[in-house]
């Protein structure tokens, strides 16, 4: 290799499938090198260690295999090693962040073992840290105690043992740490309460021991926290009923003992509890959260009546089982759905439905319809907007185009321009129409044409938009921005752009989806339609899930798509999934932060509640429009249409009242798709859509949460 004076390398997104030369190692100057996203094989070189002044380094989603090069650790210059999804195995390199000032390491997924280098925060710059699901063992390393700039710990699905520092436990801008499935020992220390930046906690399947502290209930931002099947004893703390943003609290198969604490009721957001398995007793809390969706309280001691109350939440989980219940089973509860929730409480009587004892009892609850505590219709009425065809002028003299490229692409730029005739028109929208081009190679890709552009202001305004309208304040060059920053297999490539200082439009060129949109074989489209038996359903459902998952938590800065619906999501030839059209897209300075729009934009059936109510997004509106999708593959209903003649109900408000008043799940279950041994799965993914979908943001799941549950949906139970 000749190129000694070349600095950045991106090779990512092909279909590379050789392995990395040796001679990578001669390019000296080398700073980026982007091979992710391929078909690569082998090893990594040992030549990579001689890249003095590599600072990013990217060779994820291959087949790499073997072990780190150990001098990789030695590169002053490092800052970004992203490895996850290869076959590697192994040590870290036991030198990495000793001489260099690492601040992101992704190795998820390999096969990777021995202890964690002990300086990974030696430098004090380290980010995050994301070693989930390899064979890593030993303790954490002592440059964790006070790494101030740790923000993201993951080394769950391990086998790291000891106690964790207490300075890690207290870490002041800590947000994630997850520590489950390995066999950590110890107690949960009382400087948690110091971490009041911590918004998720996961120790789970661990051998944590001894009471929890009362300093959890410091932890203000805390959402998720999972301790289930550790060795913890002594009561729940009051405490926990400051937690007022926590939406998962799963504590079962411990110790626990005492009464549930009646603060758990001031928990307005909590959507999933979990106390299964321990030593409790007293009574179940009468007034338990009106919005809960998973209750689980089996295996304990608790005595007494069901509250009535309980029938009136709206659950998709629940199981009081294997306690001491006595009274009659309220009649919203008298579901066969629940059945098994009930078992092992020989004093509970009534349920029909349940088929138990009928109760001495004269006096019978009164009979409570769901239909009447449903919240009223909320109706969405979107302004339509007026689409108008712009006529571009013609010129006196050819322009001259500027073609930027993402992709390799052989492309003459006037070609694509004299090849986009109405005839060839596939599509169009508020931003301009999409025409099929066939290239001379045979090769057929999309062009969105996109105009018109402001001579006052030098900006693309998106068609029918005003020059001082702020309704729509992301235009043209947020969709080339972001996809020009960002790529995977289930995100639709950007392949160039063009444009001319002399032409007032733009022309995005993007790779063809022969398939078409997921709304057109649900609903009907142009074009032939395809049938989609449920295996399909599924993988598309698991492919775009991945695809957002990605802009939320793999991009840097994350991503926020902000028009998630089944016309955004296209199909290849292989009906592979690609998330489409980030014309309204928005970068993030972090996850997990709120902002206010003046407006909103989006699609009628698709936009989160708190977005139409209080023009507030985060990356849960994107989670709740994904769950509105995945119940639309479940059922086979439009979301934005009416969803039966004459019913112009909410879509999600009509998929729970059929579950809810007219039997059970199976009646939204769409049966074109229903082939043989597939429903329970349809039915858990459905539930993944109920979850998804939930009224309140923080009771969401977050994406990678989402797709973890829709493979579990995929595993044979």
């Amino acid at each position: 290799m000749a190129l000694s004076n070349l600095r950045e390398v991106y090779l990512f997104d092909n279909n590379l499938s050789a392995q990395i030369s040796a001679d990578i190692g001669q390019l000296r100057s080398l700073s980026i090198l982007d091979f992710s996203d391929n078909q690569l094989h082998g090893t990594i070189p040992d030549g990579v260690s001689n890249l003095t002044y590599l600072n990013t380094l990217f060779l994820f989603s291959n087949r790499l295999t073997g072990e780190i090069p150990a001098e990789l650790g030695k590169l002053r210059c490092l800052s970004y090693l992203k490895l996850f999804g290869n076959k590697l195995n192994g040590w870290l390199p036991p030198t990495l962040g000793t001489f260099s000032n690492i601040i992101l390491v992704d190795v998820v997924g390999n096969e990777l073992e021995g202890p964690l280098p002990k300086n990974l925060c030696r430098g004090g710059a380290l980010y995050s840290f994301h070693g989930t699901s390899n064979n890593f063992n030993g303790s954490l390393p002592s440059s964790f105690e006070y790494c101030k700039s740790l923000v993201l710990l993951h080394v769950d699905n391990n086998q790291l043992s000891g106690e964790i520092p207490p300075g890690l436990w207290g870490a002041s801008n800590l947000k994630e740490l997850s520590l489950s499935n390995n066999t950590f020992e110890g107690q949960i220390s009382a400087a948690i309460g110091e971490a009041r930046n911590l918004s998720s906690l996961e120790i789970s399947n661990n051998r944590f021991e001894g009471r929890m502290p009362a300093q959890l209930g410091q932890l203000i931002n805390l959402q998720v926290f999972q301790a289930r099947n550790n060795r913890l004893l002594g009561p729940i703390p009051h405490e926990l009923g400051a937690l007022s943003l926590v939406s998962t609290l799963q504590l079962d198969h411990n110790f626990l003992s005492g009464e549930i604490p009646e603060e758990i009721t001031l928990l307005k957001k909590l959507s999933q509890l979990n106390l299964g398995n321990n030593r409790l007793t007293g009574e179940i809390p009468a007034a338990l959260n009106g919005m809960m969706n998973s209750l689980d309280l089996s295996n304990n001691f608790l005595s007494g009546g069901i509250p009535p109350k309980l029938g009136n939440l709206k659950l998709t989980v629940f199981n009081v089982s294997n306690n001491d219940l006595s009274g009659c089973i309220p009649d919203a509860l008298d579901i066969l759905a629940y059945k098994e929730g009930f078992l092992g409480n020989p004093k509970l009587c009534g349920g029909q439905n349940l088929m138990l004892p009928p109760c001495s009892s004269p006096h019978k609850l009164s009979p409570q319809s769901l239909a009447t505590i449903l919240v009223p219709v909320l109706t969405v009425t979107l302004c339509s907007i007026c689409l108008c065809c712009l006529f571009f002028r013609k010129r006196s003299r050819t322009p001259s185009w500027k073609l930027t490229q993402f992709h390799q692409i052989d492309v003459d730029e006037s070609y694509i321009f004299h090849n986009l005739k109405e005839a060839k028109v596939i599509g169009s929208g508020g931003a301009g129409k999409v025409y099929k081009v066939f290239l001379p190679n045979g090769k057929a890709v999309a062009v969105k044409k996109i105009g018109n552009m402001s001579r006052s202001t030098g900006r693309f305004k998106r068609i029918g938009e005003q020059e001082d309208n702020k309704i729509v304040e992301v235009e043209v060059e947020v969709e080339v921005d972001t996809l020009g920053l960002i790529r995977h297999t289930n995100i639709l490539k950007l392949l160039c752009c063009i444009s001319s200082e002399e032409s007032d439009f733009k022309l995005l060129v993007y790779e063809f989806m022969p398939n078409g949109s997921l709304f057109d074989h649900l609903h009907g489209g142009p074009g032939p339609q395809m049938a989609l038996p449920w295996p399909m359903r599924y993988k598309i459902a698991l492919g775009a899930a991945r695809g957002l998952s990605y802009m939320h938590h793999d991009c840097y800065p994350p991503i926020l798509h902000r028009d998630v619906k089944s016309r955004n999501i296209l199909l290849d030839e292989d009906s592979m999934a690609k998330i489409a059209d980030f014309g309204v897209s928005r970068v993030l300075d972090m996850l997990g932060e709120e902002y206010t729009v003046s407006s909103y934009v989006g699609s009628h059936g698709y936009i989160a509640p708190e977005y139409v109510e209080k023009l507030r997004v985060n990356e849960k509106s994107d989670v709740y429009s994904f769950g509105v999708v995945v119940l639309e593959l479940v059922s086979g209903r439009k979301a934005n249409g009416e969803v039966e003649p004459r019913e112009s109900v909410d879509f999600v408000r009509w998929i729970w009242s059929k579950i809810s008043t007219d039997g059970g799940e199976m009646v939204v279950v769409d049966e074109r798709a229903v082939e043989d041994n597939c429903v329970e799965q349809m039915l858990r993914v459905l539930r993944v859509g109920l979850i998804c979908t939930n009224r309140e943001p923080n009771r969401r799941p977050c994406m990678r949460k989402v797709v973890q549950m829709l493979e579990e949906c995929g595993r044979e139970t």
